[in-house]
């Protein structure tokens, strides 16, 4: 495949790797470019809607929805994500998915990243009633969460869903330790992004630590 995207490319590669860890039947993603991005989607999703991964073989009903949008930044060193979306659904109505929640991220949005919970809370709609506002469903709402540098990932969400025993059935033994290592892989790179975005806070924190930081030529 020839791609304008390579580093967005190899991050499909690396999550298709690691989803196949994590979960029981074997998990395939598409990389489908286009001129400005690429997307990372389950296999066969826009040519059979299958927009689903099966979390595992003995939970048939437990589905999971893993998408990216990436483009590769034009110096050619980093690569950006442009949206993406993972949540837990279940199937309990002739087969229809239902979400559970649902983690999303928009870059162009505010909030950026946010969570949205399919749940029913009565006094979330009287709080809207006491302030005369309408009704409105709990996952019409977009909480926010971390901001577009330190939003959630599929690590914390899979690994959320371990903890939390809503999912107890899955793939290599060793899933959890990679979702911890791709975790502070994760870490590392928005460190490095707000380096970029703040260079002169990230110069003066260096130096209370006992860095020594020289501007460089032209620096204001």
């Amino acid at each position: 495949m020839t791609t304008s995207h390579p580093l967005s490319v190899a991050f499909a590669a690396e999550l298709q790797e690691f989803l196949n860890a994590a979960l029981v039947p074997d998990t395939h993603v598409d990389v489908i470019e286009t001129d400005d991005s690429i997307r990372v989607v389950p296999h066969d999703s826009l040519a059979m809607g299958k927009r689903f991964f099966a979390v595992a073989d003995t939970h048939a009903h437990q589905l999971l929805r893993v998408e990216y949008k990436l483009a590769d930044d034009p110096s050619g060193r980093f690569f950006r994500v442009l949206s993406s979306t993972f949540g837990l659904y279940v199937s309990v109505t002739k087969g229809v998915p239902v979400p559970l929640v649902r983690v999303e991220y928009e870059r162009s949005q505010t909030p950026s990243a946010h969570v949205h919970f399919h749940t029913s809370s009565a006094l979330l709609g009287w709080d809207y009633g006491r302030a005369g506002e309408p009704f409105r469903r709990e996952q019409s709402l977009h909480f926010p969460v971390g901001g577009a540098r330190f939003r959630p990932t599929i690590e914390e969400f899979l690994l959320f869903l371990d903890r939390e025993r809503l999912v107890d059935t899955w793939g290599t033994s060793d899933w959890k330790a990679r979702a911890v290592t791709r975790q502070a892989d994760y870490e590392v790179r928005q460190a490095r992004g707000v380096a970029r975005r703040h260079p002169r806070t990230t110069a003066e924190e260096l130096r209370s630590i006992g860095w020594t930081v020289v501007e460089p030529p032209g620096a204001s």
